[in-house]
């Protein structure tokens, strides 16, 4: 549970320090590419690290490949709803304006 929490905070904090580097320093298109390839780097780490401190160790393979295949599948659901739902609110802030 704690590596899902983990993750829905940290990806949209990834997302918006790209965005901003993106928006500020780099103003190419280059440099948006740039970003982009760091955010996924950054987005891989995290998730390794994630699974290095939170999944429990194994003591068989069969085990390992299950909770490796359950974190996967957590983190692919839980990190385009944290996206979805940070967009949706910075979308309805902006409209406001």
């Amino acid at each position: 549970m704690f590596a899902a929490l983990a993750w829905v905070f940290l990806v949209p904090q990834v997302r918006f320090l790209c965005l901003w580097l993106g928006w500020s320093v780099f103003d190419s298109d280059e440099g948006m590419r740039l970003t982009s390839y760091a955010a996924d780097g950054i987005r891989i780490l995290l998730a390794a690290l994630l699974y290095w401190y939170c999944v429990p160790r194994a003591p068989d393979w069969g085990r390992r490949v299950a909770y490796f295949v359950g974190f996967a599948l957590l983190l692919t659901v839980a990190g385009p709803l944290a996206n979805l739902g940070v967009t949706l609110v910075l979308g309805t802030l902006m409209s406001w304006r």
